[in-house]
């Protein structure tokens, strides 16, 4: 079936155009998809991080043009030496920490023909980050375990979703509004995050212009 543009009115009477399925008959049927035409975006790394105090380990900043919108937030890892257990939080920020030694992982699309990616992923290394002004408590707190790189004795590294959790369904998407808002990953627990761990993370958006 042809996805077809419907044209109808709004409640002022101004033509506007509504998607639709059509049947081979021309028949328009109401278009329901778990799909979407809102671009998104991924934004995924692996990567070392220090260990040394509390820090942020990766972040998204919001965009001077777009509403951005979290939909999915997953991360894992292993250790070199020893098993290791990562407690970290999810934190709201109105700006960015200071000292680490920034990378920005190249943004995919979902969707080839979307516009390119106004938000910002960012991931540290080589010397601590520290947390920018916090707005509000953490938005999850959570654990993830780092079995031994050549003998998972803890399990085979898998992503956890750490939001929403455990991958339960969304309520509501992790919303950022300007430049000057910022969601983080933090460690908060050096002590348990040892052993020269490797993160991997996936961070994954929506922009549109509300």
């Amino acid at each position: 079936m042809a996805l077809t543009p419907v044209t109808v009115a709004d409640r002022n009477n101004t033509s506007t155009s509504m998607g639709a399925f059509q049947d081979a008959a021309g028949v328009n049927i109401p278009l329901t998809s778990v799909d979407s035409s809102v671009p998104h975006y991924r934004a995924s790394a692996s990567f070392v991080p220090v260990t040394a105090s509390a820090l942020t380990l990766f972040q998204i900043q919001g965009s001077a043009t777009k509403t951005v919108r979290i939909k999915r937030i997953t991360i894992c890892g292993s250790a070199a030496t020893a098993p290791a257990l990562m407690v970290a939080y999810v934190q709201r920020t109105s700006a960015a920490g200071t000292g680490g030694t920034a990378v920005t992982p190249t943004v995919a699309k979902n969707d080839s023909a979307a516009a390119a990616a106004t938000a910002v992923v960012t991931h540290y290394t080589t010397a601590a980050q520290s947390v920018g002004a916090a707005v509000g408590g953490p938005l999850a707190t959570f654990q993830v375990p780092l079995p031994i790189t050549a003998v998972p004795t803890i399990g085979l590294p898998q992503p956890y979703v750490v939001f929403p959790e455990n991958g339960t369904p969304i309520g509501q998407a992790l919303v950022l509004r300007g430049t000057g808002d910022f969601i983080c990953v933090v460690n908060s627990a050096p002590a348990s995050f040892a052993n020269a761990p490797v993160l991997q993370y996936t961070i994954e958006w929506s922009e549109d212009a509300s």
